[in-house]
């Protein structure tokens, strides 16, 4: 039998390759080791959308807080916001609010931003050391925008007109045209439009809408009529709104009838008695077994004393 020698070569090739292997695995669990370590210590991620708007020249600054939850986007509450102007500095902090159950945050700006001379202004809304969420922030710039509104009756027309306009670089106040308007109603569940469509500004920053005669107010026909620029690119949103007494009057009909829709006061004779018959034929019932029961104890108590 013929023995077969190995070269001492081949035994250096082995193990160079056996200690490769433990090395690549060895750095493999590590790397994997660290990545979960990474995602277990890693935070969500929250989603802040950030709107300007100014109703009757107050500006306010509104703040939707969101976060993925299983492919989902949610509203967060009770989350912190810091409110910045430029950048986020505690030298520029206006202010914090937090997050109703609806996740948004309404934060009322200061009325010395309203009146300083600066054209544009720069808002930053931040999530900061929140244990639940990883640091965020959302910035906006406006420009500075004017929305005037007047009412008019000419020749037994009822018309809506408004302005648009911002301060040039001297601060004074030029038309801003090309600017989509709105004019609606306020109703009890929300805005109703006067007009089926938009309308925008002209050249002198002016928009006019004739106003309907039909829509009905209070009793006296007082409605409040609302002019908006909704989520312009410049200006955000701005309205405006005035209550005036161009709605019908409510009349309430003080005749009452005895109708199945009316109160209880004004109820058909026809149900009330047979309502009341029912009810009285379960009382009677119910006041029929219970003496029925009374009897039963009564003989069950005299048999037993007999039986004594």
């Amino acid at each position: 039998m013929k023995s077969k020698n190995i070269h001492p070569h081949k035994f250096s090739g082995l193990r160079l390759m056996l200690l490769l292997g433990l090395s690549l695995a060895a750095n493999h669990s590590i790397l994997f080791s660290q990545s979960e370590e990474d995602s277990i210590a890693e935070k969500p991620t929250a989603r802040i959308g950030l709107v300007y708007t100014q109703v009757n020249q107050d500006g306010r600054l509104v703040v939707t807080v969101k976060t993925k939850v299983e492919g989902a986007f949610e509203n967060v509450p009770g989350v912190k916001i810091n409110f910045y102007q430029t950048e986020i500095a505690a030298e520029n902090l206006l202010g914090k609010a937090i997050t109703n159950n609806k996740g948004q945050a309404d934060f009322l700006l200061p009325d010395s931003l309203q009146k300083d001379q600066d054209i544009l202004h720069t808002y930053v809304a931040a999530i900061e050391g929140n244990g639940q969420f990883e640091d965020v922030a959302e910035e906006i710039t406006v420009k500075k925008a004017v929305l005037q509104m007047t009412l008019e009756e000419e020749d037994s027309t009822y018309w809506v007109k408004v302005f648009v306009g911002s301060p040039d670089e001297s601060g004074e106040i030029v038309p801003a045209p090309d600017v989509e308007c709105k004019v609606f109603v306020k109703r009890l569940y929300g805005n109703l439009p006067v007009a089926e469509e938009f309308d925008v500004t002209d050249e002198d920053g002016m928009m006019s809408v004739e106003f309907p005669r039909d829509i009905p107010g209070d009793k006296e026909g007082n409605l409040t009529i609302i002019a908006m620029v909704e989520e312009h690119e410049e200006f955000g949103t701005l309205e405006t709104n005035e209550v005036k007494a161009w709605g019908v009057p409510l009349v309430i009909n003080q005749q009452t009838f005895r109708e199945l829709w009316s109160n209880r006061a004004n109820a058909p004779y026809s149900l009330m008695i047979l309502t009341n018959v029912i009810l009285l034929g379960v009382w009677g019932t119910i006041a029929y077994i219970v003496a029925r029961l009374f009897k039963v104890f009564k003989i069950g108590k005299t048999s037993i004393s007999a039986s004594k």
